[in-house]
């Protein structure tokens, strides 16, 4: 199971949203380890791997912030992969000025 990360005007294959990452459910401890360092939203809907969700330029800009915040702390190697793979996504949505969505499948 993978919840995917797409960026576009909305997830619907008729937008053609493109898929820019993909959360593996061996990563979820690692989110549940982020979010005992840091209540962070972003994390928070993104741990449900049940739901979708849609995030607009605003939320991703707070987001990219608050997860940038913890770029600084310590770490594992896997928490700080995963931290760079949300801010991947999040600096690509916003370089495209379009929302992301996350997908569950």
């Amino acid at each position: 199971m993978a919840y995917d990360l797409a960026v576009g005007k909305s997830k619907y294959v008729k937008d053609a949203p493109v898929i820019v990452a993909s959360i593996c459910f061996s990563e979820y401890p690692l989110i549940c380890a982020l979010l005992k360092k840091s209540d962070n939203f972003f994390l928070r809907r993104v741990c449900d791997q049940f739901s979708d969700s849609s995030f607009s330029i605003v939320e991703l800009r707070q987001a990219r912030t608050e997860l940038g915040v913890l770029l600084i702390g310590d770490l594992s190697d896997g928490e700080r992969q995963l931290l760079h793979k949300f801010l991947a996504a999040i600096g690509y949505a916003l370089d495209k000025g379009e929302m992301l969505h996350g997908i569950s499948d």
